[in-house]
């Protein structure tokens, strides 16, 4: 598959990021965000806590321990924005929409896993559309890999650029059951990464 040499532009199938982090004995965990498009706030993420990238002794984790955790906790979340359309083809989805941020409001705002009716994004892999590998190019050091891979799945689509942050135990992008921050609404409905980016430097 491509890299996608550009990582303030979208991802198409096959399009893959890629970025190196370094975690330490205070911030050992990794967490990221990126838009699913076309949905109206849909997103991939791991659970609220991240995954490790150290064990309880502070020592490296085997990349694969790592991988193995981002396939059994990478998911699409649902931000609580909007309501939710059919992937691609809803007319306030953002391709689609008149203005940013349109369309009926979604009756539960809090962040929680994706579920419509007929659970278009469900399965492993958010339903094949995304995956990502864990490598260790350097002592210490990893290499993440987040890959669009909708090109087989019932809804190809876009991935946008990606938020992420190595992080300590007690921070992380959301709270499930509570409402989103705005960085991360930002993300989920606009796929822009560059409010939520502030707010984990923060």
């Amino acid at each position: 598959s491509r890299n996608n040499p550009d990582t303030n532009g979208p991802a198409l199938p096959g399009d893959a990021y890629e970025f190196t982090v370094t975690p330490t004995a205070n911030e050992h965990y990794l967490s990221l965000a990126t838009m699913v498009v076309q949905s109206n706030d849909a997103f991939f993420a791991f659970g609220p806590e991240g995954v490790a990238l150290l064990d309880e002794q502070g020592s490296p984790r085997d990349p694969a321990a790592i991988a193995a955790d981002v396939a059994r906790t990478l998911d699409v979340w649902d931000v609580g924005s909007e309501a939710n359309e059919v992937p691609g083809v809803g007319p306030n989805q953002v391709l689609q929409q008149s203005g940013p941020d349109t369309g009926p409001a979604d009756p539960d705002n809090t962040v929680r896993k994706y579920s419509d009716v007929t659970n278009d994004l469900g399965g492993p892999l958010a339903g094949g559309f995304a995956q990502v590998f864990v490598s260790q190019p350097n002592a210490g050091m990893l290499e993440i890999r987040v890959e669009n891979t909708s090109g087989g799945s019932a809804f190809p689509g876009i991935l946008t650029p990606i938020a992420w942050a190595v992080h300590s135990e007690s921070t992380g992008l959301f709270t499930g059951g509570m409402p989103a921050s705005p960085g991360l609404a930002a993300l989920a409905e606009d796929g822009d990464p560059s409010v939520l980016a502030a707010e984990l430097a923060a």
